[in-house]
């Protein structure tokens, strides 16, 4: 689509329009007819789009960012007539902000509190099939859980024939820009998110609430935070239309990240189909790409994805044997040998619920040098108080108690015996006097100080 030579206003008199921000233009100039022309159709749209984006007119890559934000605002895309009447009274629909199986999601100003919100009208034809009054008591389930990453519910109901319901509107995008063109994100930056997720599922667990439908669309950010929108809907949808729903052929979830028992069409579902949504969203994030297939029981024997592609097996082994296992485990065919929770998948990923760490043989020599070391001086401080101020200073704190088993510090030890894979010296079992005398008197060879030579 050419959209030059045409005549009518600059660029600039679009900016003056929308708070006075002066956007400088290039010699050949884009004429704001050119955008108002094309706001009949999404292609128009997208075309216009492209043309501003486009190098050909000199805008500098500040300038496009800052005149595709205005055009965003100024360029209204063709909204159902029907549906902005049916909702004018309290909501301005203003553009599209993403279109899926179930439902299409709008950006709307609610002129009552003055606030950007996203309005999620259920497409007309599985709204013919839900029961409105059920579907609207069901929904409000969902609007009571409370939680810092859980999307809170503003409202909901039916206007014209159309079911919506209402959310807040987050800038921050969705986790599937994130993922766009196959991004993958390191370990330890996917257990991030998909930690603070995992609590707002058990949370709603605990309430007796299941999301049924976790996929990267519906993880959004709040300046950086993950929050998990449309909670509960599914169920809600899947609750309402009962028989009927089935007979539509409208999926209750999303193909690829629901779970086997989900995909099969069961209705008594527990918090382990979650379990299954957040390992494939977690397997995508480092990964790259959903699993494609589901684990054979071999696979979740071993704890390796025996049938992984070789990019994805490449990848998995940059992920590691441990959190690769805890992602099989996640993703098993049969339920019941999935993690039964969300933070129960999250530890095995973590390593929390793995097995303890063991330690190499320096460590444990170093850890038992120390430890001595640690007990010699408290038994020294002991001996302090017990002589009182009066008392001698110098000697009996050098010695053991009788059958104490208390060894000196390992440097001593080890110079004396000539060797350190003897550690500990035997006992000494002289009396306290004899072992004061000796010292005081100091003859004889040194061992005999030191009890060997009795």
């Amino acid at each position: 689509m050419n959209l030059r030579g045409r005549t009518g206003a600059t660029v600039l008199a679009i900016t003056r329009t929308h708070g006075g921000v002066l956007v400088p233009t290039a010699d050949e100039r884009l004429r704001a007819g050119d955008v108002l022309a094309v706001a009949g159709t999404h292609e128009a749209i997208e075309a216009a789009r492209a043309a501003l984006l486009d190098h050909r007119y000199g805008f500098s890559r500040a300038q496009r960012k800052v005149v595709i934000a205005l055009y965003s605002r100024s360029v209204t895309p063709d909204l159902p007539s029907d549906l902005q009447s049916a909702v004018a009274q309290r909501y301005e629909l203003r553009r599209v902000l993403g279109r899926g199986g179930m439902a299409t999601v709008y950006l709307a100003y609610d002129g009552k509190h003055r606030r950007e919100v996203a309005l999620k009208v259920l497409l007309p034809g599985l709204a013919a099939f839900l029961g409105v009054e059920r579907f609207l008591k069901e929904i409000q389930i969902a609007a009571g859980l409370t939680h810092p990453h859980i999307l809170a519910l503003h409202d909901s109901g039916e206007a014209g024939g159309f079911l919506y319901y209402v959310m807040p509107y987050l800038e921050g995008g969705s986790l599937r820009q994130r993922l766009a063109g196959g991004r993958r994100l390191r370990i330890g930056e996917a257990l991030a998110i998909a930690a603070p997720v995992a609590d707002a599922l058990s949370y709603a667990h605990r309430m007796g609430v299941f999301h049924r439908d976790i996929k990267p669309e519906n993880v959004l950010f709040s300046q950086g935070h993950p929050i998990v929108a449309d909670f509960g809907i599914a169920k809600a949808i899947s609750t309402a239309g009962g028989a009927n729903l089935t007979r539509t052929g409208f999926p209750v979830g999303t193909p690829g990240y629901m779970s086997p028992e989900q995909a099969a069409g069961l209705t008594d579902l527990d918090e382990r189909t979650d379990v299954y949504s957040l390992a494939v969203v977690i397997y995508e994030m480092v990964v790259g790409e959903v699993p494609g297939r589901w684990p054979t029981e071999e696979a979740v024997r071993t704890g390796r994805f025996l049938e992984a592609s070789a990019v994805h097996r490449t990848r998995l082994t940059e992920v590691g044997s441990g959190a690769e296992a805890a992602l099989v485990r996640g993703l098993a065919i049969r339920h019941d040998q999935r993690a039964p929770t969300p933070a129960a998948l999250i530890d095995d990923l973590t390593g929390a619920g793995g097995p303890r760490r063991r330690y190499s043989g320096g460590e444990v020599q170093e850890i038992v040098k120390r430890a001595t070391e640690l007990e010699v001086g408290e038994r020294r401080d002991d001996d302090r108080r017990r002589r009182g101020p009066g008392g001698r200073s110098g000697h009996r704190a050098r010695h053991r108690p009788r059958g104490s088993g208390l060894a000196p510090p390992v440097g001593r030890r080890v110079g004396r015996l000539g060797s350190a894979s003897h550690p500990v010296e035997p006992l000494d079992r002289r009396s306290d006097a004899d072992r004061g005398r000796a010292h005081r008197r100091r003859r004889g060879p040194r061992e005999r100080v030191l009890g060997h030579g009795r």
